[in-house]
């Protein structure tokens, strides 16, 4: 990585690239998360540890919460930043957006799943509202907390468990939504 080259020290570089081994497989997942397409979550990735590579002074223990905070806030910013700067549009069902990959993936045991049970319920986990379900994706998929959750979308616990709460409550109802939902 030409990256690495540019740290102050080799305590730095060993550091992002232990960032990078741990971080990198969840923040492409987010990042597809939020964009919807490959191309543009994989230059969101890249773009965020550009950035964190430049404020490596910043990150002091790779395994604190404080560090994975830092590290999903910055990727948030540049995964919104790659998507506002798109024009085109995007279509849910292009292969490239990798989503039935990673809702279907070639797993004997989740094979055996009635395809259209499954097709309809990520046809309603599409169909929430956009903070509705990045809440609920980032809990459920993600497997982040309340708080880095909270951190992350820039509101407070309390909000993010009633987004999750109301995600959760659209998806039991069988995708009808109530106007609170919006």
């Amino acid at each position: 990585m030409l990256v690495t080259n540019a740290f102050a020290s080799a305590d730095e570089k060993r550091r992002f690239e232990q960032l990078y081994v741990k971080y990198g497989r969840l923040m492409l997942s987010v990042a597809m998360e939020m964009t919807h397409r490959r191309d543009l979550a994989e230059d969101s990735v890249h773009d965020a540890f550009l950035s964190i590579a430049r404020h490596m002074d910043r990150v002091t223990d790779v395994d604190a919460v404080e560090t994975r905070r830092y590290v999903m806030t910055v990727l948030r910013t540049c995964a919104i930043k790659q998507f506002r700067q798109t024009t085109r549009e995007v279509s849910l069902d292009d292969p490239d957006t990798g989503f039935r990959e990673q809702v279907a993936p070639d797993d004997p045991e989740r094979e055996s799943i009635d395809r259209e049970r499954a097709g309809e319920m990520v046809d309603r986990v599409r169909a929430l509202p956009g903070a509705l379900r990045d809440a609920l994706l980032l809990y459920a998929v993600h497997g982040l907390d309340y708080d880095e959750i909270a951190d992350m979308m820039g509101v407070t616990e309390a909000t993010v468990r009633k987004r999750i709460s109301r995600a959760r409550q659209y998806l039991m109802r069988g995708g009808e939504r109530r106007d609170e939902d919006k």
